[in-house]
């Protein structure tokens, strides 16, 4: 998980991360995948030394002063708390046993490790009481990778973007006159916030430590982010990972556009416009959220949110309660014989693995397009539609065909509406859908 600043509450569009990374770990363990997604927060060094700065002062208190350590740390719990309440209602299935903080001992270890193997490589020097990196032989071999085909990044456009920016690499300051962060070695500044996190990838599973973690999970598949953050943030992870494990710490970028607020500006929490996902959960429901983000997720591109787009997921989510409501008091195990009920099974197992497809290659909107006709034209308007009247007089072929399609549908749309799935599965069979697999 691209780890959220520890600056304030969430936005949307940590919501659309959330949920379309969620879409793909659900997905994943369901076909019987060993997955981890791994969860945390940045400690966000200017950004959260302006916002303490501000909060001290309105009480009165000096940011310089003595109480700036307790204050800091009081900050810290609440946000941290606030934000990891925040995704766990979103429906993030992740391992929060693993949560990791970049101010945390453990982190921090990795932290001192890795600027230790900076300076003996002979990376680093000081120029106007900064501390820069040389990243020029770096950049090199990152785009050596990508020229050898090692790097996929959706959408592919973003290639070149990450290749402007490696063939036209700058020193790379990495101090900040900062008391929030982690103290630089023999100094009396801080590292950059994106030297720590670009160790995010094999800090987190233990590293300089050899854990089974590390072992098991480095290097990881996939990174999920804003395509704001391709540069300062997934070319820098690329670049450490080859600096320090001696490979690429994941092999695929999926860059999601940003959500913007009603006058188009990107939401942000310094400027204070972000709309907090639990409102609009109050109002369209999780999963109606959920599908709305993940039709509108066209890789790269960004997302006004709108109310319309908004109702036709909760439309989507209520499509699924009024179908299992129809088919589940009427779902009984036995032969599919009739002609229209094969047909429908048929259409289902096709639907499923053009989903399935659309989700592996990144397409998630595609996915969600597709689920969307599934229920609304396929099941609900088609195969409901024509055959209620046989089905409801207890056709037997019908009857079997409302068993198999319910556990099929199920399956199928878990990954986009985790609530109703679980909870119309719960009331029909013993389990969870999260631990099944298709």
């Amino acid at each position: 998980m691209p780890p959220p600043n520890i600056t304030g509450k969430l936005h949307m569009g940590h919501a659309m991360f959330a949920t379309l990374q969620d879409i793909l770990i659900r997905h994943h363990r369901m076909k019987g995948f060993d997955t981890l997604w791994l969860p945390g927060c940045d400690h966000a060094g200017l950004a959260t030394q302006a916002k303490l700065d501000e909060a001290m002062k309105a009480e009165g208190l000096n940011p310089q002063g003595p109480d700036f350590d307790a204050y800091a740390a009081r900050y810290r719990a609440e946000l941290e708390g606030t934000i990891q309440d925040q995704l766990r209602r979103t429906g993030a299935s992740c391992d929060w046993s693993r949560e990791r903080f970049t101010l945390d001992p453990a982190y921090t270890k990795a932290i001192d490790e890795a600027y230790r193997i900076c300076c003996e490589k002979g990376m680093t020097y000081e120029k106007g009481n900064d501390l820069y990196l040389d990243m020029s032989d770096l950049a090199a071999r990152l785009l050596a990778e990508i020229d050898d085909g090692n790097l996929r990044i959706e959408p592919a456009h973003a290639t070149k973007t990450l290749r402007h920016f490696l063939e036209n690499i700058e020193p790379w300051c990495i101090s900040r006159q900062i008391r929030w962060g982690h103290p630089i070695p023999g100094r009396s500044d801080t590292f950059d916030t994106w030297f720590s996190s670009a160790l995010w990838p094999f800090a987190t599973l233990g590293w300089p430590e050899r854990t089974d973690d590390l072992e098991r999970y480095f290097p990881a598949t996939l990174i999920e982010t804003a395509d704001d953050i391709l540069f300062f943030w997934c070319a820098r992870m690329l670049m450490m990972g080859l600096l320090i494990m001696d490979e690429l710490p994941f092999r695929t970028i999926y860059l999601h556009g940003i959500i913007r607020d009603g006058e188009g500006r990107k939401m942000s929490k310094s400027l204070g416009n972000g709309i907090d996902p639990l409102e609009i959960i109050a109002k369209y429901g999780c999963d109606g959220m959920r599908f709305a983000l993940a039709e509108g997720a066209t890789p790269g591109q960004d997302m006004a949110l709108q109310d319309e787009k908004l109702q036709a997921g909760r439309a989507a989510a209520q499509k699924l309660w009024s179908i299992a409501r129809f088919t589940l008091p009427r779902a009984q195990e036995g032969a599919i014989t009739h002609e229209a009920d094969i047909a429908i099974m048929r259409t289902i197992q096709q639907a499923g693995s053009a989903i399935e497809h659309h989700i592996e290659d990144l397409s998630i909107h595609s996915a969600a397009r597709r689920l969307r006709e599934l229920l609304f034209d396929d099941i609900s308007s088609g195969w409901i539609g024509e055959h209620h009247s046989r089905i409801h007089e207890g056709c037997p072929s019908g009857r079997a065909t409302c068993h198999a399609l319910s556990d099929a549908m199920l399956k199928i749309s878990h990954p986009f509406m985790p609530y109703c799935t679980e909870h119309i599965h719960s009331q029909w069979r013993d389990g969870m859908l999260i631990s099944q697999q298709y």
